[in-house]
C-alpha cells in the first residue's frame, strides 16, 4: 500500500513544480512585446537622423533617446500587437467548439446510439464529474485514424474536447477514460484559456509581420530607386514581427510542456489510475503514425494536443510536448521501455471515411453513428 500514496505524492509535486515554472514562462513571454520595440525604435531614429537618403550609415552617431519618437514606436508596436490580438481573441472567445469545428470535428449528441461514442460521452460525465467541473461539449473527429485528442475553450462553461475516432477504435475503455481526464486537467488548471491567449498573442506579433509587409508594398510600388523611409521601416517591422512571433512560439511551446506534465497529473488525480494514462501514452507511441492528426491545422494548433499531431518529433525549443518516455516515466516508474502497436481494423469506418476524405471522395456518415450533421 506504500506505494501508492507516494506515486499521488509524486504526482502533487509534480502539479506544484509546473505550476511555478509556467508562471515564470508567462512573465516573460509578457515581457517580450516591450523587448521588440527596441530594435523597432533604433530604425526609426535612424531613420529620423535622415538615414538612409541623407546620411550615410558610418557617419550617424549612435541612437540617442528621443521620448517622443520612443513614445511613437512603442504606441505602434504595441498598438498593432493588440490589434491583431484582439482580433483572434475575439475570433475564438465564442468558446471550444469554434476550434473543435475548425480541426473538423462533428459535435457527439447527448444519447448516441454507436457505442464507441457513448461510452465516449458516458466517460466524460464520470471524468467531469470527478473533477468538479461542467460536461464540456463533446466533438469527433470522425476522418482521424491516429489516437490524440484536445481541449479547448475559455471557460469550463465554454469548453469542448474533441476525441479522434482512432482513439474510439485503438484505446480499452479505462485508457479513453484516461485521455478524457487529461484533456478535463487541461480545463481546471485554465489551460483553455492560456492556450487561447497564446494563440491570440501570437497572432499579434504575426499581424506586426503583415503590417510592415503592407508598408513594404507601399515603398515598391512607389517605385524608389533608393529605399524610403517607408519601406526601410516596413522591412523593420517585418523583421520585428517576425522575430516576436518566433520568440512567442518558443514561449508557447515550452509553457505547453510544462502544462502537459501537469495535465498529466491532474488526469491521473481523476482517475486514481497514473499507470492507465501511461498505457494510452504507450500506444501513441506505437509507431510514428499512430498520433498523426491528418487536418491542415494540425501544424498551427499541435499544442492543443494530447500527443503532438505530426509525423514527425519536433525536437528543441519549438516542441510543444514533452518526450512521450519522459512522460510516461513521470507516470508509471517501472515502466520497461516498450510501446504499444495498434492498428484499425480492416472494416473500420474510421479507416474508410479517412481514406475517402484523403482522395476527395464523397462519403456518407451511417445511420446510428451518433454524429450530428450540423
Amino acid at each position: 500500500m506504500t506505494g501508492q500514496p507516494r506515486r499521488i505524492m509524486r504526482i502533487f509535486e509534480a502539479q506544484d513544480r509546473a505550476r511555478r515554472r509556467a508562471i515564470l514562462l508567462i512573465l516573460l513571454w509578457i515581457f517580450l512585446t516591450a523587448v521588440l520595440v527596441v530594435p523597432a525604435y533604433i530604425v526609426a531614429w535612424f531613420l529620423s537622423q535622415g538615414w538612409p537618403l541623407e546620411t550615410p550609415l558610418p557617419g550617424v552617431d549612435a541612437p540617442g533617446w528621443d521620448a517622443r519618437l520612443g513614445l511613437g514606436t512603442a504606441a505602434v508596436v504595441f498598438g498593432t500587437v493588440l490589434a491583431g490580438s484582439w482580433v483572434q481573441w475575439n475570433r475564438l472567445q465564442k468558446g471550444g467548439a469554434v476550434v473543435a469545428r475548425l480541426l473538423g470535428g462533428r459535435p457527439v449528441s447527448k444519447d448516441p446510439e454507436d457505442p464507441g461514442q457513448r461510452q465516449l460521452r458516458n466517460v466524460t460525465e464520470e471524468m467531469a464529474l470527478a473533477a468538479g467541473l461542467p460536461v464540456p461539449d463533446l466533438f469527433l473527429l470522425r476522418a482521424e485514424p491516429g489516437i490524440n485528442a484536445f481541449a479547448a475553450g475559455l471557460t469550463p462553461e465554454s469548453s469542448a474536447i474533441g476525441v479522434t475516432a482512432g482513439a474510439l477504435e485503438r484505446l480499452d475503455r479505462d485508457e479513453l477514460q484516461a485521455v478524457v481526464a487529461h484533456e478535463l486537467g487541461h480545463i481546471a488548471q485554465g489551460d483553455a484559456r492560456l492556450r487561447t491567449v497564446s494563440l491570440a498573442l501570437v497572432h499579434g506579433f504575426l499581424s506586426l509581420s503583415l503590417a510592415g509587409a503592407a508598408l513594404m508594398g507601399g515603398g515598391l510600388s512607389r517605385r524608389v530607386v533608393r529605399p524610403g523611409p517607408t519601406l526601410v521601416f516596413g522591412v523593420a517591422l517585418t523583421v520585428v514581427g517576425a522575430m516576436g512571433a518566433g520568440l512567442a512560439r518558443v514561449f508557447q511551446a515550452a509553457v505547453g510542456r510544462e502544462r502537459e506534465y501537469l495535465a498529466d497529473a491532474r488526469g491521473a488525480q481523476f482517475t486514481r489510475a497514473p499507470v492507465t494514462l501511461a498505457s494510452a501514452l504507450r500506444k501513441t507511441g506505437g509507431d510514428s503514425d499512430a498520433a498523426r492528426v491528418r487536418h491542415h491545422y494540425q501544424a498551427e494548433l499541435r499544442h492543443l494536443f494530447f500527443s503532438s499531431g505530426l509525423t514527425h518529433r519536433t525536437l528543441g525549443l519549438l516542441a510543444t510536448h514533452p518526450p512521450l518516455d519522459q512522460r510516461i516515466r513521470r507516470l508509471d516508474p517501472d515502466w520497461d521501455g516498450s510501446y504499444v502497436f495498434t492498428r484499425l481494423p480492416e472494416d473500420s469506418m474510421t479507416a474508410r471515411i479517412a481514406d475517402a476524405l484523403a482522395q476527395g471522395r464523397k462519403t456518407t456518415i451511417p445511420e446510428g453513428s451518433g454524429l450530428d450533421p450540423g
